[in-house]
C-alpha cells in the first residue's frame, strides 16, 4: 500500500453574516478545495498556505481550531489523506486563479458550495466546516459587541450544531434515512455526541 498526504483549506470570508466559502473549478473539470501535496520538510499549516497562495494568489491565515481529516483510496493500492483547515484572507478581491491547474475560482455561500463540490470527501469537509464558521461569527460577533466577556470556547469540544441536516428529506442533507444514518455515523467518528427530535406537526 502506498501512502501519500495532502492538506489544504477552506479559505473562508464573512458577508452580511453569512459565510462564504472559495471554490476552484479545476482545468481538469472537477470542483474542489484548494489543497495540495505535502513537500519534505513542510508542516501541515505550511502546505496548506502555499497551496493557497500558488491556486489563488491569496495570503491566508490559518485558523487551528479547525482540522479535519479525510481518508480515502483514489486507486488501488493507494491510500491518501488530505488535512483541512479552515483560512482567513484580508482582501477577498485580490484572488486569482493559477491558470495552469486552475479556471475559476468563485465565492460562493457555503451550502452552495457543497452542492457545487465533485467528490463526496469535500462535501464532508464543508458540512463540517458550515458548523464551524457558524460558531466562530457567533463568537466573534458575542465578543466584539461590547457585553460581558464569553469564553472562547474549543470548538470540537464545545460545540452544539441544531440544524436539519440530517433529517431526511428535509433540505439539502441526507436524501434517505439510509444517509441519515450515515451522517450520524460519521459525526460520531469526529467525536461528536449526535441527538435527535423527531416532532409531530399536524
Amino acid at each position: 500500500m502506498k501512502y501519500e498526504k495532502s492538506c489544504g483549506a477552506v479559505v473562508y470570508d464573512f458577508h452580511q453574516g453569512l459565510p462564504f466559502v472559495l471554490v476552484e473549478y479545476m482545468v481538469q473539470g472537477h470542483v474542489s478545495l484548494p489543497k495540495g501535496h505535502i513537500e519534505e520538510g513542510e508542516t501541515e499549516v505550511e502546505t496548506a498556505l502555499r497551496k493557497i497562495r500558488e491556486a489563488t494568489n491569496l495570503i491566508a491565515h490559518i485558523d487551528g481550531t479547525f482540522r479535519h481529516e479525510v481518508t480515502y483510496s483514489p486507486m488501488e493500492g493507494v491510500q491518501k489523506t488530505v488535512v483541512f483547515f479552515a483560512a482567513s484572507v484580508k482582501n477577498t478581491s485580490e484572488a486569482r486563479p493559477q491558470k495552469e491547474e486552475v479556471n475559476e475560482l468563485r465565492w460562493l455561500g457555503i451550502h452552495d458550495a457543497i452542492k457545487e463540490m465533485t467528490y463526496d470527501t469535500d462535501k464532508e469537509v464543508l458540512h463540517h466546516a458550515a458548523s464551524y464558521l457558524a460558531w466562530r461569527y457567533y463568537h466573534e460577533t458575542w465578543n466584539g459587541c461590547g457585553g460581558p466577556a464569553f469564553p472562547k470556547l474549543l470548538y470540537r469540544e464545545h460545540a452544539v450544531d441544531i440544524h436539519s441536516h440530517i433529517v431526511p428529506c428535509v433540505d439539502d442533507g441526507a436524501q434517505s434515512l439510509d444517509e441519515a444514518q450515515e451522517l450520524i455515523l460519521l459525526d460520531r467518528q469526529e467525536g461528536m455526541d449526535v441527538g435527535y427530535m423527531i416532532a409531530l406537526i399536524p
